[in-house]
């Protein structure tokens, strides 16, 4: 009934899944974040994490860290059109939902140092990629919202304008 994904790196022990679990019931999506991320991960690791989020937010209007694990309705994976064949999945399933205005909830969950591997967003053809698919996302979302049969009106822009006077 419910999915998730977990890193297999050893960060996030399985049992953390049952912080979110609580929230499931009233909700269709149950986000997380890491508590005292810092203690795990290295200064460049949270600056890129950081900067992620604030190209997130400036993309779709979704402030929330996404950066963790998630619990979502498994029904949902069949109506949620993903475009994603990377990493970005990770973002883009949880952003459809939130921007589907599907009832969500955040909640705090421990995170340990890596037993094995390394992460593999701190280099920087994994940022460019990221950055790109969250561009591309931005586009793709813009675009739905113009697909024929779909009403379309400037209320749904995300950009702010003004409105002409009749002669300017």
């Amino acid at each position: 009934d419910w999915l998730t994904l977990l890193p297999a790196d050893g960060q996030v022990e399985a049992t953390e899944i049952l912080k979110l679990g609580s929230a499931m019931e009233q909700n269709d999506l149950v986000i997380s974040s890491y508590a005292k991320r810092g203690a795990v991960d290295s200064p460049l690791r949270m600056v890129l994490s950081k900067g992620l989020r604030l190209l997130t937010t400036a993309a779709t209007g979704v402030s929330d860290d996404l950066g963790s694990i998630y619990l979502f309705r498994g029904e949902l994976l069949d109506s949620t059109p993903l475009t994603s064949t990377s990493f970005f999945v990770n973002l883009e399933l949880p952003l459809r939902l939130i921007i589907s205005g599907h009832p969500y909830v955040h909640r705090l969950i421990d995170v340990k140092a890596r037993r094995s591997g390394e992460s593999k967003v701190v280099k920087s053809s994994v940022v460019k990629r990221i950055a790109k698919e969250l561009f591309a996302f931005r586009i793709a979302l813009w675009k739905e919202r113009l697909k024929p049969g779909k009403p379309f009106a400037l209320a749904d822009c995300d950009w702010a304008f003004e409105e002409l006077e009749p002669n300017d």
